[in-house]
């Protein structure tokens, strides 16, 4: 049965991890092409935070993230009935629709704010309490570096980031974007055409 925690809970849960991790390094993993097995082999001993399909590395490496989060509806859509075969938990915007997911899997939620990246005159917003929320950046990395601060972790370093995808066209009117053939993850097929 899929364990939901409501408004008051999810609050309640985020103050009781608030800088559970101050003062330990920990690592923000992004799935670009950069990423290399035998890198995350290295840090099998601390704090990481991954996303969407990390555990398509889990055959090449004995590394496993210690949290977990999608904040993208599509990619939710895809891999949220299998997610249970990767993870014991997961972290999603408190508006992912959690119907569906007839698992085992423990989801834990916290508040979507407007994008941080709205004015472009200004600097782009970031939370340090994920009681009152996290700002969108339009990449999950973006969610997981202000998760890893309200965790206390300190250094925080990225791996796998690479700011980029090849041969996808942008859509600004709400379409989905449809993938091509680029390698733009660690692991091919990350993507399905489509």
């Amino acid at each position: 049965k899929l364990f939901k925690l409501f408004h008051g809970d999810f609050i309640d849960h985020w103050n009781s991890v608030r800088g559970k991790y101050a003062g330990r390094a920990g690592f923000v993993i992004g799935n670009g092409p950069s990423l290399r097995y035998e890198d995350l082999g290295r840090i099998n001993n601390v704090i990481s935070i991954a996303s969407n399909k990390i555990y398509l590395a889990y055959p090449h490496t004995s590394w496993r993230p210690s949290f977990v989060t999608v904040i993208d509806n599509l990619v939710w859509a895809d891999i949220k009935g299998t997610l249970q075969e990767h993870f014991d938990e997961v972290i999603v915007p408190w508006s992912m629709d959690l119907r569906g997911c007839n698992c085992k899997l423990k989801a834990y939620r916290y508040q979507g704010v407007v994008s941080g990246y709205c004015d472009k005159k200004e600097a782009p917003k970031f939370s340090n309490d994920l009681t009152k929320g996290i700002f969108g950046g339009h990449s999950v990395t973006y969610d997981n570096l202000q998760l890893a601060v309200h965790l206390g972790l300190n250094p925080i370093y990225l791996i796998g980031c690479d700011h980029y995808y090849s041969g996808e066209k942008s859509d600004h009117n709400g379409n989905p974007v449809a993938s091509s053939t680029a390698q733009n993850h660690f692991v091919k097929n990350y993507r399905k055409p489509g």
